[in-house]
């Protein structure tokens, strides 16, 4: 999340970064990554919905 809100330049140029720097890390170019590129008014919008929490080094699955 940013500050404010990016300009559409803003969140593109911000994706291509992260996916160069995701594609240098070895993920495949064909992984199904959705990236939302968003400022605290944007966010807000997506608080309404259902938020999934992960954290690093912990499991998602309910089976261990």
């Amino acid at each position: 999340m940013l500050p404010r809100d990016p300009s559409f330049g803003e969140a593109a140029k911000a994706r291509a970064r992260i996916l160069e720097a995701a594609e240098r890390l070895g993920l495949p170019l064909y992984a199904p990554v959705e990236l939302h590129i968003v400022g605290l008014r944007g966010f807000e919008r997506y608080k309404r919905g259902r938020l999934v929490r992960l954290y690093a080094g912990e499991s998602t699955s309910s089976q261990r």
